[in-house]
């Protein structure tokens, strides 16, 4: 009868870590959702983006999300498609992946109608598992846009510049020359021409729903380049587009430090961008880009291969690939599950056949 209860208990031992490391591992898998705001400096009146990037370590499934925001300081004006209903400061989400989906992105524009901090919230959110049908995660997610009054000159959507001569500017050293007429200029794909005021001039400007400005700039030979301008540090850097995995712009680097980087410029194309080199993979850089969604982030950059993937800075100041793109890293920890009681289980059975062999010998 105590070996019929050891061999039991010993089985159950067994047995558990099975049970116990399933739910684990679902945790494991998890979700997450990011939200960011273009541009990061709003007046009443302007265009914002707000872009959603709901991610998981596995395939999604079916997908919904409760959305609400500031009616009194936000207006919707379009994105997401089909995919997003809202009005009168709340609305949703409802969606499905596929087999191959482990990111879902949706770009939201809204004006600015009302000075004050404006809230806008991810929340209720169920995104399930596209084999297993097991709920990833219940989200929840704010985000705080300051909106303050309209000090610059409005953008008026039938541009008219003054006449004149091309502005002189410098930039890293050199004197190059912003045009202010682009009515022979053929315009990025998602830009519309505006009119902007300019060093005291109105001038026409290229605009993007995510909120950048490109300037039209021609150098001393007549070469004409377009160039990002940064109305709030008066800057302008060169524009310059990636098509690998999908059209990406390159914006300044801004402030980051990441561990085995050192500050570098790169060559892509016929302009040269701020980048950060890694210090142990010649030819690889961290650049700072938008995709097509206008959705901005950190990017690792092939120069060899010309290829882009998305990157994470972490708090650490250590870059690492997409979540989404990367492979799912076993768990160390589970191992002890089996292990321990796996060991236990084994002393038992040999205290067992012990016990069996000093009852047959007496």
């Amino acid at each position: 009868m105590k070996r019929f209860w050891v061999c039991l208990i010993s089985l159950l031992l067994l047995v558990c870590p099975w049970a116990i490391s399933f739910p684990a591992t679902a945790l494991a898998a998890g979700a997450s959702v990011t939200i960011s705001v273009m541009p990061q400096t709003v007046q009443v009146g302007d265009i914002i983006t707000v872009n959603l990037t709901f991610s998981a370590s596995s395939a999604i499934g079916s997908f919904q999300a409760g959305l609400t925001y500031d009616d009194s300081r936000l207006e919707y004006v379009s994105g997401g498609g089909n995919a997003v209903e809202l009005s009168g400061g709340t609305g949703g989400i409802v969606d499905n992946g596929s087999a191959d989906t482990k990111v879902l992105s949706y770009s939201l524009r809204f004006r600015a109608i009302g000075t004050g901090q404006a809230s806008f919230t991810v929340t209720d959110t169920e995104i399930n598992d596209y084999n297993t049908g097991e709920n990833l995660g219940n989200l929840y997610k704010s985000k705080t846009i300051p909106i303050s009054e309209n000090t610059a000159t409005p953008v008026v959507p039938t541009p008219t510049p003054s006449s004149g001569e091309p502005i002189p500017v410098s930039i890293d050293g050199k004197t190059l020359y912003v045009l202010r007429d682009l009515q022979d200029a053929a315009l990025p794909e998602g830009y519309d021409c505006v009119s902007i005021s300019y060093h005291g001039a109105d001038i026409h400007a290229a605009y993007h729903p995510s909120g950048l400005l490109l300037l039209l700039v021609m150098d001393a030979n007549g070469n004409e380049e377009f160039y990002i301008f940064d109305d709030d540090l008066d800057v302008l850097y060169p524009y310059v587009t990636i098509a690998a995995g999908g059209d990406h712009t390159i914006l300044p680097l801004g402030d980051v430090n990441a561990t085995g980087y050192a500050p570098a410029s790169v060559t892509i194309g016929n302009q040269t961008v701020s980048a950060l080199a890694a210090e142990s993979n010649a030819g690889l850089y961290l650049v700072h880009a938008m995709n097509s969604q206008g959705t901005s982030g950190y990017y690792f950059y092939d120069a060899t291969e010309d290829t882009m993937q998305r990157a994470w800075v972490l708090s650490t100041g250590a870059p690492e690939a997409d979540p989404a793109d990367a492979a799912e890293e076993p768990q160390p920890f589970l191992w002890l599950l089996f292990l321990i009681p796996a060991g236990i289980c084994i002393l038992l059975l040999a205290l067992n056949i012990l016990q069996f062999r000093r009852n047959k010998n007496t």
